[in-house]
Parts: structure tokens; sequence; C-alpha cells
């Protein structure tokens, strides 16, 4: 069971971006907080990133990846000190007519190495946090999480580019 509730989280994820791609609105006039997510959100153009990363799934520090599936979802692999992490992100559209700044909730599966002392070396870092991605591509995160294992709270700060 335990494993069934990722699989359908990502499910979802996947369901409901593709949903909204295809059923935005499109507004008659000319007023920008009517127009469509994607006219501006840097995340439509931007869609490859990497990262740097303190604290996080793999608890010290790591560098990541991402890739924007859609404009308000991301796949995320990280490797650091002293484990590795690969999972997905959905950022939460707001009323803004810009997009830059977002909130997103996570799903990462972690796996860390035995060169610490815990008592599960892998497991589920479900993360909330605020995204920000400028115009030209640079990126800062900052995220609280609930995670499985002996620490059950733990957060990360990003920092990154996205081309």
């Amino acid at each position: 069971m335990r494993k069934l509730i990722p699989i359908g989280f990502v499910i979802f994820l996947t369901h409901t971006a593709c949903a909204q791609q295809s059923g935005q609105e499109k507004s008659g006039t000319e007023d920008k907080a009517k127009l469509s997510e994607n006219e501006f959100n840097p995340r439509k153009d931007r869609r490859f990133g990497i990262s740097v990363n303190g604290g996080g799934p793999a608890i010290l520090a790591s560098v990541s990846l991402d890739y924007f599936i859609a404009p308000r979802l991301n796949i995320e692999a990280g490797v650091g000190l002293p484990g590795s992490y690969l999972g997905m992100n959905y950022f939460i559209k707001t009323r803004k007519a810009k997009q830059n700044w977002l909130p997103y909730v996570g799903l990462h599966g972690f796996y860390i190495l035995d060169v610490i002392d815990v008592n599960e070396n892998k497991g589920l870092y479900i993360p909330l946090g605020m995204h920000y991605m400028s115009d030209k591509g640079f990126t800062f995160a900052m995220e609280l999480a609930v995670v499985t294992g002996d620490i059950p709270f733990y957060g990360a700060i990003k920092l990154g580019y996205h081309l």
C-alpha cells in the first residue's frame, strides 16, 4: 500500500498538469491578469536547470538537475553528501499575471549512503516550498519537508540557473 501512494500522487500530478494546459481559459480583454499563465511564466521557456542545494533529501548538500515537463510540473534528480534522490514538484498557480514566485509541493524518494548513522537509509521527502525564477533563468527556492525515517522534518535552500 505504501508503494501505491507515490505512484498515485505522480499520476494525479501528471493528469492535473495536462488537464490545466489543455483547458486554460483565454480572455477577450488585454488585461494581463486574465491572460494565460504560459505567457508570463518563465518556466515555460526555461525548462532545464541545475541547482546547488543546502539540506534537502541528500541531507547535507547536493547538486540537482531538473526539467519542467509543463510550466507547473517538474522532475528533479540530485546527488550529494551523503545521498541521492529523485522526485517531482507541482507548482501551484497564483492569481498574479507574472508567475516568477510560485509555491510548490513535491514528492521525492531518497537513498542515504551508510557513511552516517541513520536507522533508515531510504524513504520519502515531501517538500512544501517557495520557488523564484527570474526572466533570465536565475532560480532560488526555500522548502520545509516532512520526511519518513529518523528526522521527521527537514528543509533546503536551492540556488540555480535554468536554460
